[in-house]
């Protein structure tokens, strides 16, 4: 692919990503992966309405 305005090497240099760059995105999205996968999600968390009813009788007992 060209480019109308090429960059110079020196200007390459500058702006391409580095290893220590590089390693620090990649220990981020791995931090952030951890995070996301100890929040619970859905069916991981105690839901308010299992132990608290607005009827003074359970509705599991309708027979």
């Amino acid at each position: 692919m060209h480019s109308p305005k090429p960059l110079s090497p020196a200007e390459i240099l500058e702006v391409m990503p580095t290893n220590k760059s590089i390693s620090k995105l990649y220990d981020t999205m791995n931090s952030r992966e951890k995070l996301e996968d100890s929040i619970p999600t859905w069916g991981d968390a105690i839901v308010w309405s299992d132990f608290h009813f607005s009827d003074p009788y359970p509705n599991y007992l309708w027979d």
